[in-house]
């Protein structure tokens, strides 16, 4: 999910999140179609804003309009926004990171820079940041062309790795740096305090 979630912020145009994706709310299988709901009701449940009565949507007595996820594994808003390392936290540093970086905003400045049918990373440039997408369980590595000047000079960089999105590490840039590797950056850099990344 954080690989998902820093794709679509990293991206041109406009992100959009719906409620609950940010916190990573499950779609609810089966739900009974509600006012035309079909089967978008499952993505339609209250959202999940602490652990307590009604996972803190409302104090109601009863059933609820929709049904909220009581199961203990499900997420809520309070549990993540107390983990740096959570969703919920990642989702808003790669806002903060996309609205203090022009070059990361709406604009159409996508340049891909390797991008290989069944193969990974996905590589591409938006201005001075190079992003390497790697959604499978193994470190993978991207051959660059001569002179590509995305990744750096050509002497300086002939490959460029991305490291499995699965692996778990401790610090929140080495978690980032899994989905969103920098060009100009050093590969072991720590956060920016500008952006909380």
């Amino acid at each position: 999910m954080k690989l998902v979630a820093a794709f679509i912020m990293l991206m041109p145009s406009i992100p959009f999140v719906y409620y609950g994706d940010e916190i990573g709310l499950p779609y609810r299988e089966g739900l009974a179609s509600k006012e035309g709901g079909y089967f978008r009701t499952g993505s339609r449940t209250p959202m999940q804003w602490d652990g307590g009565k009604n996972r803190g949507f409302s104090s109601a007595d009863g059933a609820l309009y929709l049904p909220v996820d009581m199961s203990p594994a499900s997420p809520d808003v309070q549990a993540q926004a107390a983990d740096e390392n959570s969703l919920l936290n990642t989702v808003k540093r790669f806002a903060r990171l996309r609205a203090g970086e022009e070059a990361l905003q709406a604009a159409a400045n996508l340049e891909l820079v390797y991008a290989a049918e069944g193969e990974y990373p996905f590589v591409f440039r938006r201005g001075k940041f190079v992003v390497a997408v790697n959604p499978c369980a193994r470190q993978t590595q991207a051959a660059l062309p001569q002179g590509n000047s995305a990744c750096g000079k050509a002497s300086e960089r002939q490959h460029w790795r991305a490291a499995p999105s699965c692996s778990e590490r401790s610090s929140f840039w080495r978690k980032t740096h899994e989905y969103v590797q920098v060009a100009g950056r050093d590969q072991n850099a720590r956060r920016d305090p500008r952006h909380g990344v």
